[in-house]
């Protein structure tokens, strides 16, 4: 059958002489769209990773145990492209096992590459965020002498290197990524000015990241100082045990068996003493249940075989971009545009939120930043025109402990996974704060420094790209015209 007759259908033809060591044979290793930004990248000049004086560590594994505090331990959803983030997300090891780690520990300018799982490739640059750090096994760690580490970084996050990337993947259901590949990227050489030019940018978008969490702390703060739980924390019982004292928290609760039938739940997440404590420090102040401020809607089950991961089409919100503080956008999952047409359903708009249904740990909501369809499992909310809150105030106050655990004491939980209802969310006890405006000003300017942090980053790839496509003159103009813009 000769297949070159047949329209749209791409094949690669290779010579025996060129399978790469004659480990891959596989057809996605020689698709041609791999082959094509190969031929691109290297038709620069170019040096392996592997010829660049560089070491790629594969930390060690151990059985993990985490504790309150200690030594936080780098995992994969703290990984991002060119972010690193424990907000939502950190857990500690003992000192004592994260010295028997130190290979694992990872370095100020270190760049860490997830090697395993759905999010297998996110690369990003190590910035002393947490110190010391320790790195889970399914993290790698890259160090290299002859090459700019955030050049590096920008070059693997943007479309040519995240594409060599995902060519090397292997595995089906868990997919990896292997050093001995990593070792055979081919890396544009380019001018240490263009290299110092590149860093600049992601040094000031972690810049400004850094801002943002500090406003975002700030407004936070701002709220419990004035709730008195700036400095309240659960309470704490000790005991001993084979001579050693430990401190846990004191997590039991004396319920009335007519309280509880009341409250039409038994577990003991429900009843939990901390959460209750807080609800007992919160009827002290004036409040407001959120139902009374918005509108609250449901997500459209969308058929998973009309998602569209690489490519044009209409951005949603699945669960999983349901993250603190906003959206974005331009890093949703699509829809086919002629699909969601026929749908005929109204979009969530800007100022909207979004919570995600399902977790276990946590219940986090978003800000929608500009018109997107919403998932089903994710709750939709709109605040009334004339609410005494704002957006920026009800997203936080949902973010806080005030919220999550409110949500968390809600959950129930089926298998492995909790879930929550809209009747949950629309429940929640909000306090009616006379800081509102002063802490929506404070998110305002969090939002403008992440929209900032972002457009630099997204400049620096776009730079990269650029100088494959054309030059290194046109890549400087590039981030000249582009930086006013971000200014």
């Amino acid at each position: 059958m000769d297949i070159r007759k047949y329209k749209n259908f791409e094949y690669s033809a290779i010579n025996f002489s060129a399978l790469e060591g004659r480990l891959r044979i596989d057809a996605e290793f020689y698709h041609p769209e791999y082959l094509r930004v190969y031929d691109a990248v290297t038709s620069k000049k170019y040096k392996t990773l592997g010829n660049l004086d560089t070491v790629i560590l594969h930390p060690s594994e151990i059985k993990r145990e985490y504790s309150d505090e200690g030594v936080t331990f780098f995992r994969t959803q703290n990984l991002r492209p060119l972010n690193i983030t424990f907000e939502s997300s950190e857990v500690f090891i003992s000192s004592d096992d994260a010295k028997k780690l130190k290979s694992n520990l990872v370095n100020h300018g270190d760049v860490v590459i997830t090697r395993t799982g759905a999010n297998f490739g996110d690369t990003a640059i190590y910035f002393g965020q947490r110190e010391p750090l320790i790195a889970s096994s399914h993290i790698l760690i890259v160090r290299t002498k002859k090459v700019n580490p955030f050049y590096l970084g920008v070059f693997l996050n943007s479309f040519y290197g995240r594409k060599l990337i995902d060519k090397g993947m292997y595995g089906g259901l868990q997919p990896e990524i292997a050093p001995s590949y990593l070792y055979t990227i081919p890396i544009p050489v380019v001018s240490k000015k263009f290299q110092n030019e590149i860093q600049q940018l992601v040094e000031t978008s972690y810049s400004l990241q850094q801002k943002a969490l500090k406003e975002y702390k700030a407004a936070e703060d701002m709220l419990f100082k004035e709730l008195n739980l700036d400095t309240w924390k659960p309470k704490k019982i000790k005991f001993k045990n084979y001579k050693v004292q430990f401190e846990i928290e004191d997590n039991h609760s004396i319920i009335k068996l007519s309280t509880m039938l009341k409250g039409d739940r038994l577990d003991a997440e429900f009843w939990d003493a901390a959460c209750l404590e807080l609800l007992e420090r919160l009827s002290k102040f004036e409040t407001t249940k959120l139902r009374s401020e918005i509108v609250i809607k449901n997500g459209f089950p969308f058929q998973s075989k009309q998602f569209i991961e690489v490519g044009e089409g209409e951005p949603f919100i699945r669960i999983r971009d349901c993250k603190p503080h906003f959206i974005q956008t331009a890093d949703l999952t699509k829809l086919d545009n002629d699909y969601v047409r026929k749908l005929k359903l109204t979009k969530a708009n800007t100022g909207d939120i979004v919570i995600g249904m399902d977790g276990l740990k946590w219940f986090y909501s978003s800000l929608v930043v500009e018109p997107v369809y919403v998932n089903q499992r994710v709750c939709h909310i709109q605040i009334k025109p004339k609410s005494q809150f704002t957006s920026e105030y009800i997203l936080l106050v949902i973010n806080s402990k005030i919220g999550q655990m409110q949500l968390l004491r809600q959950m129930t939980i089926a298998d492995t996974v909790g879930h929550i209802k809209n009747t949950d969310v629309a429940g929640l006890i909000i306090p009616v704060s006379k800081n509102v405006k002063a802490i929506t000003k404070k998110v305002k300017s969090v939002q403008l420094a992440e929209q900032q942090s972002k457009s630099l980053i997204d400049v620096a790839k776009k730079a990269v790209e650029i100088f494959i496509e054309q030059d290194e003159k046109e890549a400087f103009k590039h981030i000249k015209n582009e930086q006013n813009k971000v200014k």
